[in-house]
C-alpha cells in the first residue's frame, strides 16, 4: 500500500510538472509572438465599444404577497450592492488587462480617449464609476489623490431622452402598437397563454397578481 501510494504521488507530481511546463511554454509563446501580431491590429483599430450591465442590486419591486417586501434592503430598492460594486470593479480590472496598450501612456483620463455613458439609474452610474476605477487607476507618478483612484467622467443620459440604453424616451407610436397587441394578442401569444393556463392560475393565486404573458 505504501509503495503504491508513493508511486501515485510521484505520477501526480510528474503530471503537474509536465502540465506546468506546457502552460509556461504557451504563455511565453504568446508574449514573444502574440504582441507582435497584435501590433498590426492595433495600428488599424479605430474604436472599441464595451457594453455591460450594472452589478448585483437589491430588488426593484415586489409582488403583492412577497414575503421579502418588508425586509430592510441596504441602500433601498434597486440599489447597487457592495458585491455589485466589486463585480463592476473587477470587470474594469479585467478590461484593463486586455486593453492596457490602448490607454494613455501617462494613465491620465481624457474624454478624447475614453467616453463612458450610463442610463440615469443610480445603480448604473455607480457601476460605471466602479468599472472606471478598475479600468483607469492612476499611475504611481501621476497620483493626485491619497487613494488609488482618479476622477473619470460618466455621461448620464436623461430618461426622457434615452433611446440607447434604458430606452425610456416616450414614443407614442410604440405605445399605440403595444396597446393594440394587448387588446388583440397574436395567435402565438394566445396559444402560449392557453398552454400555460394552469401555471398562470397557480402564479396568480400565490403572488396575488394576475399572471399572463402579456402582463409579465
Amino acid at each position: 500500500m505504501v509503495n503504491l501510494d508513493c508511486q501515485s504521488r510521484r505520477s501526480t507530481k510528474i503530471s503537474v510538472i509536465i502540465l506546468g511546463g506546457a502552460l509556461c511554454t504557451v504563455m511565453m509563446a504568446y508574449f514573444v509572438f502574440g504582441d507582435n501580431n497584435d501590433e498590426q491590429g492595433l495600428r488599424n483599430l479605430r474604436m472599441i465599444s464595451i457594453v455591460f450591465r450594472h452589478g448585483e442590486k437589491t430588488p426593484s419591486s415586489f409582488y403583492p404577497t412577497d414575503p421579502h417586501a418588508l425586509h430592510e434592503w441596504p441602500g433601498g430598492l434597486g440599489a447597487l450592492t457592495q458585491k455589485g460594486s466589486q463585480q463592476a470593479y473587477n470587470l474594469g480590472k479585467n478590461l484593463r488587462m486586455r486593453y492596457y496598450r490602448l490607454l494613455p501612456p501617462n494613465g491620465i483620463y481624457t474624454q478624447q480617449q475614453v467616453l463612458a455613458s450610463s442610463s440615469a439609474a443610480e445603480r448604473c452610474i455607480m457601476s460605471a464609476q466602479s468599472v472606471l476605477a478598475g479600468f483607469m487607476p492612476p499611475l504611481d507618478h501621476n497620483k493626485v489623490l491619497p487613494i488609488p483612484w482618479q476622477p473619470a467622467a460618466v455621461n448620464v443620459i436623461p430618461r426622457s431622452e434615452d433611446t440607447l440604453l434604458a430606452q425610456k424616451k416616450p414614443c407614442l407610436k410604440y405605445d399605440t402598437i403595444l396597446q393594440k397587441l394587448y387588446k388583440n394578442p397574436p395567435p402565438e401569444l394566445r396559444k402560449l397563454n392557453e398552454e400555460n393556463a394552469e401555471l398562470f392560475k397557480l402564479l396568480t393565486k400565490h403572488s396575488g397578481k394576475v399572471s399572463i404573458i402579456s402582463h409579465l
